[in-house]
């Protein structure tokens, strides 16, 4: 009985350390964090907020520059988290990673006014046996079991995302699968309607069948994470600003609804720092980027009661 007893400690005590890692704390800073993980920076820090089952001894995902059939490059830079920079995803393989967000609330704001929103924006690729082969996200709250994330009736998601009917079989649950060629992205939302909550899980699973079919797998090249607070009930507007081309090298042009002409215009590093603010901004005004360095950046823009966000990628042909 002593045995059985310590073997049981040991086998929690070895889930609880499979994943453990820092949550991605959006409530620092009441000018609205932002965390971009994009893997390529010097000081990138994946790997202390990122966490990999290391009960899964064929985990596959990888950080690195990835040179395999489809996946040769990384979102903004060579690198990407990827499974396997290099060989062909194995079959029967099960490969896991996750991390957590502090989701902010008037009690864990640090004085910084009324939570708006807490975002997940990821921008992926995918090269898989379709319904097969493919990959899951799932979604826990405060140590909640994980769910499905589209079933998670607390988020907004938008973009790029699989639906119900998408159910991978390796999986036995919907899912992405399939190939796409160009970058994918979507976007998780939770709106300040989710005060009973300060902690989001996001689990990426992928999963294979026992038969092996050379593909690449699946690519992640960019998570962005970010908490926004007003003073004042303010309305978010997903679609208030577009912009275009995107990537871009030299300028950046700005679409605004004629309602929201002359706001205020802030873009935000990859890192969260302040590069530019801009005043009574028209629609189709052009913005110079040609000093900016290569990489991911995010656009705030406000007009009276009403706000949206953007990022564009500035790469150099």
């Amino acid at each position: 009985m002593k045995s059985t007893f310590l073997h049981a400690l040991i086998f929690v005590a070895l889930v609880t350390k499979s994943f453990c890692q820092a949550p991605i704390n959006v409530c620092e800073d009441c000018n609205n964090l932002i965390h971009t993980f994009d893997f390529n920076l010097p000081n990138d820090s994946t790997l202390f907020f990122f966490s990999f089952d290391s009960l899964l001894v064929d985990n596959i995902w990888q950080i690195g520059h990835p040179e395999k059939t489809m996946f040769t490059y990384g979102y903004s830079g060579p690198k990407a988290l990827v499974t396997d920079t290099l060989n062909p995803y194995p079959p029967n393989n099960l490969s896991t990673f996750q991390f957590s967000v502090k989701n902010c609330s008037f009690e864990t704001s640090g004085g910084c006014g009324a939570y708006e929103v807490c975002y997940i924006n990821v921008a992926f690729k995918m090269n898989s046996d379709s319904l097969t082969d493919g990959g899951t996200i799932e979604v826990s709250h405060n140590g909640s079991p994980f769910i499905n994330i589209i079933e998670d009736t607390l988020a907004s998601i938008g973009g790029d995302i699989y639906s119900i009917a998408d159910t991978v079989s390796s999986l036995n649950k919907p899912g992405f699968s399939g190939t796409s060629n160009h970058w994918q992205e979507f976007g998780i939302y939770y709106e300040r309607l989710m005060q009973g909550f300060d902690t989001i899980i996001l689990k990426f699973t992928f999963s294979s069948d026992s038969i092996q079919t050379d593909k690449d797998g699946w690519m992640i090249g960019m998570v962005q994470t970010g908490g926004i607070f007003e003073g004042i009930p303010e309305v978010f507007e997903k679609s208030m600003i577009k912009i275009s081309p995107n990537p871009c090298s030299e300028y950046i042009k700005l679409e605004i609804s004629n309602k929201f002409e002359g706001g205020e215009l802030i873009i935000y590093s990859g890192a969260g720092q302040v590069i530019r603010k801009i005043f009574n901004v028209v629609n189709n005004e052009t913005i110079n980027i040609s000093n900016f360095h290569n990489g991911i950046y995010f656009i705030q823009y406000g007009k009276d009661r009403h706000y949206g966000f953007e990022k564009f990628i500035k790469r150099i042909n």
